[in-house]
């Protein structure tokens, strides 16, 4: 960006891309490393294997209470009389879209990561393809995948229609970024590889990572609020009374995002819900009271007649 689009980069921007670096070599260096030949079989184990289900089990429970507190709070809103803000739960709600959305963003990454294996274990010979073209297990992660895409990119541009970039794009990322490292970390085994000070030396890799990280979003985030802040909230725009029916900034991602920041324009906010969907009214006659006194004038003259 700033060699090619000639955009400016202060001295913090710099310093944070260093930490970023240097975190990420301390990661690389004294992280754990998966094993390289990972066939259907080893997939299978994984996911029984106790460790994983009880992390998953853990971070399910903690995102069905969200989404479940979100409902509450949504319908509270749709009862409330203002209909036009988000009155009760405001922070919830956003805590609970971003929460949701890294749920799935981090276990997309997962199963990105383990199609990818399934595929590349499938060219190594006929008989490895034969396998897992007839394993059932082959075809539900390849679905997972799809599914936390799409379920992700929904409730990340849920949040950001609502409640804008500056808070939403720096949790966003930082949250599904410490998911996706214990996820991968738990589902591989990558933990029975660590010693004691090799984690530690990880762990404070993968902090250095979350700084240098947050400190960049912040900033990337600022300027989007900045510049779009009104633009990006599409789901407080009333979409019958607005001058423009397409959605005129795509705030993070591609076709998918741009897709469902459309979808929250067109349908109903969480404090706007009753009145988003009605036609616009005609602007006002200026003539019409004057001519209403008229006739009351008229009125009164036949009746003192």
């Amino acid at each position: 960006s700033h060699f090619i689009l000639k955009e400016r980069m202060g001295k913090k921007d710099v310093l944070a891309i260093f930490v970023i670096v240097a975190g990420v070599v301390i990661v690389v260096v004294f992280g754990p490393s998966a094993d390289a030949d990972v066939d259907i079989n080893v997939l299978r184990e994984y996911f029984q294997a106790t460790p994983y289900i009880v992390t998953v089990c853990v971070l399910t429970a903690i995102t069905l209470a969200a989404y479940v507190g979100s409902i509450y709070y949504e319908r509270k809103n749709v009862q409330d009389e203002s209909h036009d803000t988000i009155v009760h739960g405001r922070k919830f709600l956003m805590f609970a879209y971003i929460w949701i959305g890294c749920f799935f963003s981090s276990n997309n990454v997962l199963f990105i990561k383990a199609s990818v294996a399934i595929i590349i274990n499938s060219f190594s010979s006929s008989e490895a393809l034969k396998t897992n073209a007839s394993d059932f297990l082959s075809y539900i992660v390849i679905a997972l995948w799809v599914i936390c895409m799409l379920l992700m990119e929904f409730f990340r541009q849920k949040a950001l229609s609502h409640f804008g970039a500056l808070v939403v794009i720096p949790s966003f990322i930082v949250i599904s970024l410490i998911m996706t490292l214990v996820i991968g970390l738990v589902y591989f085994e990558e933990y029975k590889t660590l010693t004691i000070s090799t984690a530690l030396l990880f762990a404070l890799g993968a902090i250095i990572v979350v700084v240098g990280v947050l400190i960049l979003s912040l900033d990337v985030a600022k300027i989007w609020s900045d510049m779009y802040d009104e633009l990006i909230k599409v789901a407080d725009v009333q979409y019958n009374g607005t001058d423009y029916k397409y959605a005129k900034t795509i705030c993070v991602g591609g076709p998918l995002s741009e897709y469902y920041e459309q979808y929250w324009l067109k349908h109903d906010g969480v404090g706007i819900r009753t009145h988003r969907h009605l036609p616009s009214l005609p602007d006002p006659d200026p003539e019409v009271p004057a001519q209403t006194l008229e006739m009351v004038e008229n009125a009164n003259a036949v009746k003192s007649d």
